[in-house]
């Protein structure tokens, strides 16, 4: 009795490749996105434990609203500000301070003890950081909205027009600081980029101070929207490549 012989169709090697990437993509974790990571980590570590040091924060950040108070109301008597000049004010001085508590926020974690420990946990100081960062934007960018809401009762100033300006300023200089964090490894890089952030502004208001006021009150207001937006989305990418960052030398 003859055997039929029946051939048996093997798979191509399009196919093969597919079925192995389906199991490896089965048999791997999926990988969390950087926002899941960072709810995992306010929900593993806790806010309280995240900013333990909220109070000095919060010091910090009314100190420098009313150093800002001061320096306003004290110049007003030998300077006539005009509404023009109070817009400079804003976009130049909107970063202060964001650089001022993240800023000393490493300094007081590079020089405790405990630094080479907190690098080698689940959650290192690189990591704590990025997530603390995002947050220090925020409340920055809050405190910058109380100052621009007493000058908007002092002189007269659009609100929406002058918060919307500050914020497109705070997340230019927010980019450009986390950029200087991860390619820049002396503590003088994080100053210069700060020095010359305000030194610019100051020298092209001073050199020709109706071009640049003008420049920066004629930008129709879906400009500066977009270069909001682009300067946020540039933020949280920085924020990303900074959230990796494990090596153990630092970035400071």
């Amino acid at each position: 009795m003859a055997i039929d012989n029946e051939k048996i169709p093997f798979p191509s090697d399009k196919e093969i490749k597919q079925e192995i990437q389906k199991i490896i993509a089965k048999g791997m974790n999926k990988k969390p996105s950087f926002w899941q990571y960072m709810f995992t980590m306010y929900r593993e570590v806790g806010f309280r434990n995240v900013f333990r040091d909220l109070t000095e924060i919060a010091f910090t950040i009314v100190l420098t609203i009313a150093v800002f108070a001061m320096f306003v109301l004290s110049t007003a008597e030998y300077f006539s500000w005009t509404t023009l000049d109070v817009y400079t004010f804003i976009f130049c001085f909107s970063p202060v301070i964001y650089f001022v508590i993240v800023f000393f926020f490493f300094i007081c974690q590079k020089q405790k003890p405990a630094f080479e420990v907190e690098m080698t946990c689940k959650y290192n100081v690189y990591q704590l950081a990025a997530f603390r960062m995002f947050i220090f934007s925020i409340f920055a960018m809050l405190a910058n909205g109380v100052i621009i809401f007493w000058l908007a009762t002092e002189f007269s100033i659009h609100f929406p027009f002058a918060f919307l300006l500050s914020v497109a300023s705070l997340f230019l200089f927010a980019a450009a600081f986390l950029y200087v964090l991860l390619y820049v490894p002396t503590k003088s890089g994080k100053f210069a980029l700060f020095i010359s952030w305000i030194a610019a502004n100051l020298f092209l208001s001073y050199m020709n101070s109706y071009v640049y006021q003008a420049f920066l009150l004629n930008v129709p207001y879906f400009i500066y929207i977009i270069i909001g937006m682009a300067a946020m989305y540039i933020y949280v990418h920085q924020l990303k490549l900074f959230f990796v960052k494990t090596n153990i030398k630092g970035v400071l």
